[in-house]
């Protein structure tokens, strides 16, 4: 209960000290920010009073391997449904 009180008064206080300068994105930053403090006081609380390490839960290869590693990725749309597949092509015009 005292993370989320921390998330809420983070975001709350950043989301008023952004609104001004970037409006509604500066609140969608905001939360995004809480939110990602919030993940990360929960794992360092996991881990020092539970003894719980972000190895155990966390796939940490993984990220790495994407941006790092030397595998190809594919878009999503591309590994849900290859091209070729597609019937009709989409045009967007400015």
């Amino acid at each position: 209960m005292l993370v989320e009180g921390l998330e809420l008064a983070v975001n709350f206080g950043l989301s008023i000290l952004f609104v001004h300068q970037f409006g509604l994105v500066g609140i969608a930053f905001a939360t995004v920010i809480a939110s990602v403090l919030d993940k990360l006081v929960l794992m360092l609380w996991l881990k020092y009073s539970e003894g719980i390490s972000p190895t155990n839960y966390w796939p940490w290869k993984w990220p790495f391997g994407v941006f790092g590693g030397n595998r190809a990725v594919l878009p999503a749309s591309e590994s849900i449904m290859p091209l070729e597949n597609c019937s009709e092509t989409a045009v967007f015009n400015d």
